[in-house]
């Protein structure tokens, strides 16, 4: 048996539950961290940490409302000035969200439109883009969203945002640019950082703004010790699905020069009323994170021929502001 903590908003209340040892509410229970001697049949896969409808799920009931997420007010402060100080209100504001995952961003921000009277919801354009299909079939459930929201979803990658479909033509450019949550950690593939750089100089209109997330636990980091930023051991019960909780837990971790990897096994278990429990799908990930520097983003942003003005701090991470020029600039 292990020892882990349930985070909840009320000590002791076990209805609504994730572990994390980040945050400062949590009650001790003591349960099993994982299944494996009940149900030795349940096969373990080794896939994506986003590639199937439990880890979508599980992905949006952990991260969705998280109380360490509080980058939306900066990306809603950028938007709104935006919008309003705009001087071209003949095309609708392009917005693209990249990584949007299950639409955290992009969704919080319709919102934050949708109720702000001196702007029209109808003059903003909402692009999400994400490589997970699992992902996005979460977040093209609108069931939250206002029914006139011009909100459109595709799959795509980082490091060619010129190949979305709503791109494509050389009248639509954006306007702002997101790319939340730390994402740009997460390629790690070689060049694919200065390829990013690229593609968004490529889609951003003259003048267009960029807020990219850095992990701030990967940023500048000294010495090779390093651990999971986003928590080691958690257990989260599912917003959506009826019975469904997640499992997880750290199976190893590598330092290989700019690439940190997390080794990772979750389940996903449904509870059934009599109390028992029963493995739905047990999965196995390797997840590579790349350390950044600031120097290293200078130099890709430099090559890309882009702008740094700011950053930004938030709780977990630094939002860095890019701008393309406009053409009197350059």
């Amino acid at each position: 048996m292990s020892t882990i903590s349930v985070v909840s908003d009320r000590a002791g209340d076990l209805d609504s539950s994730v572990t994390d040892s980040k945050h400062p509410i949590t009650s001790t229970i003591r349960m099993p961290l994982l299944l494996a001697e009940q149900q030795m049949d349940v096969p373990e896969h080794q896939r994506g940490y986003y590639d199937s409808s439990y880890l979508a799920d599980y992905y949006e009931s952990l991260w969705t409302e998280h109380p360490t997420l509080q980058d939306t007010d900066i990306y809603w402060r950028y938007l709104k000035d935006a919008l309003l100080l705009r001087k071209d209100r003949n095309r609708p504001f392009v917005l693209l969200d990249v990584g949007t995952g299950t639409g955290r961003v992009l969704k919080s921000l319709i919102g934050k439109v949708s109720r702000e009277p001196a702007i029209p919801l109808s003059s903003v354009k909402f692009i999400g883009m994400d490589p997970s299909s699992y992902m996005l079939e979460r977040a093209r459930d609108g069931r939250d969203l206002p029914a006139d929201a011009d909100v459109s979803w595709f799959e795509g990658s980082a490091s060619r945002l010129q190949d979305l479909k709503a791109l494509t033509s050389p009248a639509v450019g954006v306007d702002l640019l997101l790319f939340a949550f730390s994402g740009i950690n997460h390629l790690h593939l070689p060049d694919e950082v200065d390829e990013f750089f690229a593609s968004m100089k490529h889609v951003l209109r003259l003048g267009g703004v960029a807020l990219v997330s850095v992990c701030s636990a990967l940023l500048d980091v000294q010495g090779s010790s390093i651990s999971n930023p986003y928590g080691e051991v958690k257990e989260v019960k599912s917003k959506r699905l009826r019975g469904i909780l997640y499992r997880e837990e750290t199976t190893g971790r590598t330092v290989n020069g700019d690439l940190l990897t997390n080794s990772l096994k979750t389940e996903a278990v449904k509870v059934n009323e009599d109390g028992n429990e029963e493995i739905m799908e047990r999965n196995n990930h390797d997840v590579p994170l790349r350390l950044l520097t600031r120097d290293f983003l200078r130099e890709c942003v430099a090559r890309a021929g882009l702008q740094l003005l700011r950053e930004e701090e938030a709780v977990e991470d630094f939002i860095f502001v890019f701008r393309k020029a406009d053409i009197d600039e350059q």
